[in-house]
């Protein structure tokens, strides 16, 4: 597993244990943060910036190492494929 994948498991391991939502985490978090990007996160997608991971330790209360070693853990589940957005009051045949 990358470095990616075990901040994937651990961060949606330990957002779990609080009981936070990811839009929760998201919010506490604050700054730059989305409900999509902390997903992203847990499904090792996007690379992590080293201050995010530093901002993620801290709301979780846990250290930037705990969220980074390596576990006895299962590879992350696999996420769904990301979709474009819909757009309220849009219908998929609509035209402009």
């Amino acid at each position: 597993m990358s470095k990616y994948q075990y901040l994937a498991v651990n961060l949606r391991a330990f957002r779990a244990a609080y009981l936070l939502s990811q839009a929760g985490l998201a919010a506490r978090a604050g700054g730059p943060f989305s409900q999509t990007y902390i997903s992203q996160l847990e499904c090792g997608r996007w690379p992590h910036r080293p201050e995010h991971v530093s901002t993620l330790a801290r709301v979780l209360g846990v250290s930037e190492s705990a969220l980074l070693r390596k576990r006895n853990a299962k590879r992350p589940q696999p996420c769904p494929p990301v979709r474009a957005p819909r757009h309220a009051g849009v219908s998929a045949g609509a035209t402009a």
